[in-house]
């Protein structure tokens, strides 16, 4: 089953191709931490069934943008809005590929405020069901066969 911190790093890959040399943090961020960076944490999750032996999983990722601030830490909002646009971008192509995985994007939403951006993407994809169960083989079967008059 696909973890999530592989779709994590997958997502820092992308980032750290369009901004090369920025500081990703995972789950949160220092006190006086660099600027411009990002933050990216994983949201709420959802595991339902879909069939025999297979979940479907919707994973939120959520990508915090910074950029520098004013001694009032308040962001350029241009700046802000044209960097959140970016890492939108960076899902335009409707999946994410991690491991031997591409993950459907469903979802793909943005938020400005005065010193920050955020980027919420929805993943959606199908994993085998984990089990501890081993079923037995079938050992033999008895059928009976009625022939019509």
């Amino acid at each position: 089953m696909l973890n999530l911190k592989s779709i994590r790093e997958a997502a820092e890959a992308l980032l750290n191709e369009r901004f090369p040399g920025e500081k990703v943090y995972h789950n949160m961020v220092p006190q006086e931490f660099s600027r411009p960076s990002f933050l990216i944490e994983i949201g709420s999750t959802s595991i339902t069934d879909a069939s025999l032996g297979l979940v479907e999983l919707e994973v939120t990722l959520a990508i915090t943008c910074f950029t520098n601030v004013d001694a009032y830490h308040n962001s350029h909002v241009e700046e802000l809005e044209a960097r959140m646009m970016s890492v939108q971008e960076l899902f335009f192509a409707g999946y994410l590929k991690t491991q031997d995985r591409a993950l459907h994007v469903i979802s793909n939403k943005g938020q400005c405020f005065f010193d920050y951006a955020t980027v919420e993407i929805i993943l959606r994809y199908r994993d085998d069901q984990p089990s501890t169960d081993e079923w037995p083989l079938m050992g033999a079967v008895h059928t009976t066969i009625k022939e019509e008059s």
